[in-house]
């Protein structure tokens, strides 16, 4: 096709030539083009895997992280409950020690 081109001779065959070169430059470019595009869309192809394992990855850490997280609420739970536990202890001990004070009084007095 180029070379029917370059074969038509109109005014001196000058113009003609000069199309046909600016025609097969953009052909190469183009052809570079592409080139550089198919390159890009294997690199593209690449990653979209990489992503993929990625992506399954931050799910797993998402999950150990939700089980993490109910397992402190759990334990939070029981702290909590550990210390209502333990203000009452103490408060019956406080009652124990005045009920002992007393008793110790009782003795004397008796």
């Amino acid at each position: 096709m180029l070379d029917a081109f370059k074969k038509m001779r109109t005014g001196g065959g000058k113009p003609a030539q000069e199309q046909a070169d600016e025609l097969e430059a953009l052909i190469n470019t183009s052809r570079e083009e592409r080139g550089a595009l198919s390159a890009m869309l294997t690199q593209i192809e690449v990653h979209a895997k990489k992503l993929s394992q990625v992506g399954k990855s931050l799910q797993q850490v998402n999950d150990r992280a939700t089980g993490a997280t109910g397992k402190l609420e759990e334990l939070s739970t029981k702290l909590s409950t550990l210390e209502a536990r333990t203000k009452g202890f103490e408060q019956v001990e406080g009652r124990v020690r005045s009920l002992g004070d007393a008793v110790g009084q009782a003795e004397q007095t008796a």
